[in-house]
C-alpha cells in the first residue's frame, strides 16, 4: 500500500511553538498586553453576540475604511487577516516558488523562514550587528534567486529599532522584482517623537512593498486575531486571491474598528509600557545582568550560558512566572521576557533575586 505523503517540504519543518501558558501564572511569555484592551472593544464584543451566526464582511470594508481614515491611506490598497502571522503566510505563498530564497535578518521572527521552507524555498538569513539588522548586508544578500526581503521594525525578539533612514535606503535599494515586506506589529510602542516611520509612505513610491500591522499587540486583541497588509494594488490583489474567504471574524472586526477609535488607550498603554520597561531595564543594569535595550514590550536578557538560561526558565516556571527561551534562534543563552504589569514585574524581580 501507497502511503499518504505531504509536501516533500515539510518532511523536515517543525510547527512553531507559542509560548507557555498556565490559567495560575504570570504570562511574560508572548509579549500581549497586560493590561487587556480598550472598555470599549469590550462593549463591542458583547454587542456582537447576536451574530456570531452571520458570515463575517469578507471584505472587512468598514474596517479597511476604518484604518484608511486613520492612516490617510487608499482602502482599496488594504487587505486584512487573521492576525500578521497569516498574512505572512499568504504572502509568501502567494510569491514564492521552491527555486527562490527569501533574505532576513539572523534574528528575524521565526514565521518568516517557518514560511518560507513550507513553500520549499530556501531561507537566506543575515547576520545582526549587535543584535541590529544590517541593511548593507541585506541588500549584499539578493541574488537571482531572491523573490522576498523581509524585516521587523522593531524586531522580535530583539526590540532593536533602525532608524528611518536606514529602512528608506533598504526600501530604495531592494529591486523592484523582489517583495519587500516591513513588518511594524510593534510600532504603537514606538515614542511618536521618535526618527521612526512604519513605513506607508513607500507604498506610494514602490509597487514592491508591503507594511504589515497587527492588532495583537498595544491594542490587546491577540485572541481575535487582526492584521492588516498596506500594499500596491497588485500585492493586494494576489493576497486576496488565496487568503481565506472569511478569514477574519466579524466580532474581530468590529472590535478592531473600535481599538483604532480608542487613541487614549494606546497612549496609556505606551506611557505605562515606558515606565516599567525602563525600571526592569534598570534592574537588570544594576544586577549586571546583560540585556538589548528595547523599542518594543519585551526585554532580550543574556543568561551568558545556555545551562543558565535554561535554570532560569525552569526556576520562574516553578515559580508560576513564565518567560521565553529563545534557542530556537539561535540565541540559546537568552531569554526574551515580555513587560507586565508593575506588580507582574516586581513578582518577577524577587523571583530573579531568590533565584540569582
Amino acid at each position: 500500500m501507497i502511503k499518504l505523503q505531504a509536501r516533500d517540504a515539510l518532511s523536515d519543518l517543525s510547527p512553531y511553538v507559542p509560548g507557555e501558558f498556565a490559567d495560575d501564572a504570570i504570562k511574560l511569555s508572548s509579549n500581549e498586553n497586560p493590561y487587556g484592551c480598550s472598555p470599549n472593544v469590550r462593549a463591542v464584543i458583547k454587542e456582537m453576540a447576536d451574530s456570531v451566526h452571520l458570515y463575517p464582511d469578507g471584505g472587512a470594508n468598514a474596517l479597511r475604511k476604518a484604518l484608511a481614515q486613520k492612516y490617510e491611506l487608499d482602502a482599496d490598497l488594504i487587505a486584512v487577516g487573521a492576525g500578521s502571522d497569516e498574512i505572512i503566510r499568504t504572502l509568501f505563498h502567494a510569491y514564492l516558488s521552491s527555486d527562490n530564497n527569501v533574505v532576513y535578518p539572523e534574528y528575524g521572527f521565526l514565521m518568516y523562514p517557518l514560511s518560507t521552507l513550507a513553500n520549499g524555498a530556501e531561507t537566506n538569513p543575515v547576520k545582526e550587528i549587535n543584535y541590529h539588522a544590517d541593511v548593507d548586508g541585506l541588500l549584499k544578500a539578493i541574488d537571482d534567486k531572491t523573490k522576498i526581503v523581509i524585516l521587523a521594525n522593531p524586531n522580535n525578539p530583539t526590540g532593536t529599532l533602525l532608524p528611518h533612514d536606514d529602512i528608506k535606503r533598504l526600501v530604495n535599494n531592494v529591486p523592484e522584482h523582489v517583495l519587500c515586506i516591513l513588518d511594524a506589529a510593534y510600532a504603537e510602542y514606538i515614542d511618536p517623537n521618535t526618527d521612526y516611520s512604519a513605513g506607508h509612505e513607500f507604498v506610494s513610491k514602490h509597487q514592491n512593498v508591503a507594511v504589515l500591522r497587527t492588532f495583537s499587540k498595544i491594542y490587546g486583541l491577540s485572541g481575535l486575531r487582526v492584521g492588516w497588509v498596506h500594499a500596491s494594488k497588485d500585492i493586494i490583489d494576489n493576497f486576496n486571491k488565496i487568503r481565506g474567504a472569511f478569514n477574519v471574524p466579524s466580532i474581530s472586526q468590529a472590535a478592531a474598528i473600535a481599538a483604532i477609535e480608542d487613541q487614549n488607550f494606546v497612549d496609556e498603554t505606551r506611557a505605562l509600557n515606558d515606565i516599567v520597561r525602563a525600571d526592569f531595564e534598570d534592574y537588570l543594569s544594576k544586577k549586571s545582568i546583560d540585556f538589548v535595550p528595547s523599542f518594543g514590550n519585551f526585554v532580550l536578557v543574556d543568561f551568558k550560558t545556555k545551562e543558565t538560561a535554561i535554570s532560569v526558565f525552569n526556576a520562574l516556571k516553578e515559580k508560576k512566572i513564565l518567560v521565553r527561551p529563545v534557542g530556537f534562534y539561535g540565541l540559546k543563552t537568552h531569554l526574551r521576557i515580555s513587560i507586565g504589569t508593575k506588580e507582574d514585574m516586581s513578582a518577577l524581580k524577587t523571583a530573579l533575586d531568590n533565584i540569582l
